[in-house]
């Protein structure tokens, strides 16, 4: 009956008895239901792995009622900080200083930074991810005050985005030069043609000369003949290659100048000096 009803209503498992708390069929059930549920289980089953886990990937924040021994779980805890960044406010201290687990919750939700270690909030990877996490709810109300407590870094990773972006630009240069000597390579190989010799020789031997040396050029012209041909097909097969990883680079760069927009809008929103933001973009 308390099954059927757990079934129902998670919540109706602060209603069952003690040892039904603490049965694992029953618990289960009602987590799956609510998570909020967690809350009345029993001890044992709030040190219960599977029932935890079940919990957490209904709700990150039920990560509050787990065990302290589960809250050192770093499977039970990346389940939760992916479902809700903020679950790893009950994260143990030792979690808290672990840059995945850390990574994964900012990304799902900025704002988790809060309850990073120290040393983890001045990571360059992690304010990354807090930036274009940010970036992606438009830098919601609430956040200015952490960029404007970090404007040194925020302008600092702008920089590195632009010294990338320019790196790329540069090599894209190269790709079209590369591009060009390939065009020029494949025009040459289209074009080639053999040469032509023609020797007189004593008016004896000059008839067999020259058959011996029409066949010879013959083997010679049918060889470049194949080698042109070879070398048209690389040349041409360079030629894609060169134009796809050119698009491929056209495309990669477009984005990341669209995240350097993002990023440049979010250290405005946080007070960074507009005059420094352009200098860090060039």
């Amino acid at each position: 009956m308390v099954l059927e009803a757990v079934k129902q209503d998670g919540g109706a498992l602060g209603y069952a008895s003690e040892e039904l708390k603490g049965d694992k069929e029953v618990v289960l059930e009602a987590v799956k239901q609510n998570w909020e549920a967690l809350e009345y289980a029993s001890e044992e089953m709030k040190g219960d792995k599977e029932v935890v886990l079940e919990a957490v990937k209904q709700n990150g924040w039920a990560l509050k009622y787990a065990s302290e021994e589960l809250k050192s779980d770093k499977e039970v805890v990346l389940e939760a900080v992916k479902q809700d960044g903020g679950a790893l406010r009950y994260a143990s201290e030792e979690l808290k200083s672990d840059k995945e687990v850390v990574l994964e919750a900012v990304k799902q939700n900025w704002e988790a930074l809060k309850y990073a270690s120290e040393e983890l909030k001045g990571d360059k990877e992690v304010m990354i991810a807090v930036l274009l996490s940010a970036a992606k709810r438009d830098a919601p109300e609430g956040c200015s005050q952490y960029f404007i407590d970090n404007t040194r870094c925020v302008l600092e990773i702008i920089a590195d985005l632009h010294e990338t972006n320019t790196s790329l630009q540069q090599n894209n240069a190269s790709l079209q030069q590369n591009n060009t000597q390939l065009e020029q390579a494949l025009r040459e190989a289209q074009g080639t043609k053999p040469p032509r010799k023609r020797q007189r020789r004593g008016e004896a031997n000059f008839l067999t000369q020259q058959v011996t040396e029409a066949s010879q050029r013959l083997v010679q012209v049918k060889q470049e003949k194949v080698e042109a041909e070879e070398g048209k097909a690389s040349a041409e097969e360079a030629v894609e290659d060169e134009q796809d990883e050119k698009q491929d680079l056209a495309l990669f760069i477009d984005k990341l100048q669209t995240k350097m927009e993002r990023l440049k809008k979010v250290a405005l929103a946080g007070g960074a000096d507009p005059a420094e933001v352009e200098r860090a973009v060039g």
